[in-house]
């Protein structure tokens, strides 16, 4: 593959689907989707993954957790969970994590400390297949429409939408801007119990960002359907990778990945509680 077409995808797919929450000290303001002031650059990225990934081109993603000072800059950070494990993603995301730093945080005009923050870092090709992204509802997930020629190299995916349950249709991923804080997320999903098989609902996303005539194929029992109803409603502002074309209105398929879903949340919670970035 052309190195220049490589580097481009790896910024968009590791830089814009990054996502934070930050839960802080007691006493202090959490804040949710901090602003940052600078995020690694292609170049950082390249780099990095020279040095770290030996061969191949690599698919996965890893959460860290780290302390952000006053200043915004992020210290003590560790890797709490990462696909696949063990791997190279962690590594990875901890030779990036020194170049992230947040907008001055501020409590009444001054300098506060920020806490802790969770980033997710997501890497991944497009000649291997979508980016591993399971650490969080709705990734991945995809815009789907019936097959109308056979294009090579793209992905299809069975969709049942309507009366035909073997329809086949040709998948398009994206990722949702703007996701629940990982912290809330964690214990809805805990309470799903659910630790196998995976839940693909299928709905039309219309252009004001609503979902409407949706329906559920895989596990839907109570549970599950009760977390999905309260993570839902908090996927918004969908992009595509490395285009501002809009997503909507479209038929979208939304994953929720059992496993990795449980995996990810026992990862978070177990890190809240330790208090420890």
């Amino acid at each position: 593959m052309d190195d220049v077409r490589f580097w481009t995808w790896l910024t968009a797919a590791l830089l814009i689907p990054v996502l934070a929450s930050a839960q802080t000290q007691a006493g202090e303001r959490r804040l949710t989707h901090p602003e940052w002031d600078r995020k690694p650059t292609g170049a950082d990225i390249a780099n990095v993954l020279d040095q770290v990934v030996s061969r191949g081109q690599p698919v996965g993603w890893a959460l860290l957790k780290c302390h952000a000072t006053a200043k915004g800059n992020l210290t003590r950070c560790r890797v709490i969970i990462e696909s696949p494990d063990p791997g190279d993603m962690g590594k990875v995301a901890l030779r990036l994590a020194p170049i992230f730093k947040l907008k001055l945080l501020t409590k009444d005009g001054e300098p506060v400390e920020g806490g802790t923050v969770l980033i997710p870092l997501v890497i991944g090709s497009p000649d291997v297949g979508t980016p591993v992204m399971s650490y969080a509802p709705g990734a991945p997930s995809f815009t789907v429409s019936p097959v109308v020629e056979n294009k090579v190299g793209s992905k299809k995916i069975q969709c049942p939408v309507g009366a035909d349950k073997t329809a086949i249709c040709e998948a398009r991923p994206f990722y949702w801007n703007d996701t629940p804080p990982l912290e809330e997320i964690a214990p809805i999903i805990l309470a799903a119990g659910q630790t196998t098989g995976i839940s693909t609902l299928y709905c039309r996303l219309t252009v004001a960002g609503r979902f409407e005539t949706c329906q559920m194929e895989g596990e839907n029992n109570p549970r599950v359907l009760a977390a999905v109803g309260k993570t839902l409603p908090g996927l918004k502002s969908p992009k595509r990778y490395g285009s501002d074309d809009a997503v909507a209105p479209a038929i979208v398929a939304i994953v929720y990945d059992w496993p990795n879903l449980t995996k990810a949340a026992q990862a978070i919670i177990a890190a809240e509680v330790d208090k420890a970035p």
